[in-house]
């Protein structure tokens, strides 16, 4: 049985590999040699070969802008702790 590495269409970023015959829907297949062993997230196929590739930060999530903001502040107001209350509501949801 053949082993593939399945990348993004977008943005060829490996995504995985393996023994398996499909992925994500839409990821590109190819074959690859038994002893393939890269990490995923970590490389980008070039279309003729994988170079390294670091991904961008993540930006901050809304509620820890919020709680870094607030925590800043010495004296916190309401419409600051209004803020966290509301970033806070979306992720417990």
């Amino acid at each position: 049985m053949p082993r593939y590495s399945f990348y993004d269409p977008v943005t060829n970023v490996l995504k995985a590999h393996g023994f398996v015959e499909t992925n994500t829907p839409g990821d590109i297949r190819q074959e690859v040699p038994d002893g393939f062993d890269l990490e995923p997230g970590r490389w980008r196929w070039d279309g003729t070969t994988w170079q390294p590739f670091v991904p961008p930060p993540t930006p901050p999530s809304e509620l820890a802008q919020a709680l870094d903001d607030t925590l800043a502040d010495p004296a916190p107001t309401g419409p600051k702790l209004k803020a966290v209350l509301t970033a806070l509501r979306k992720v417990i949801r």
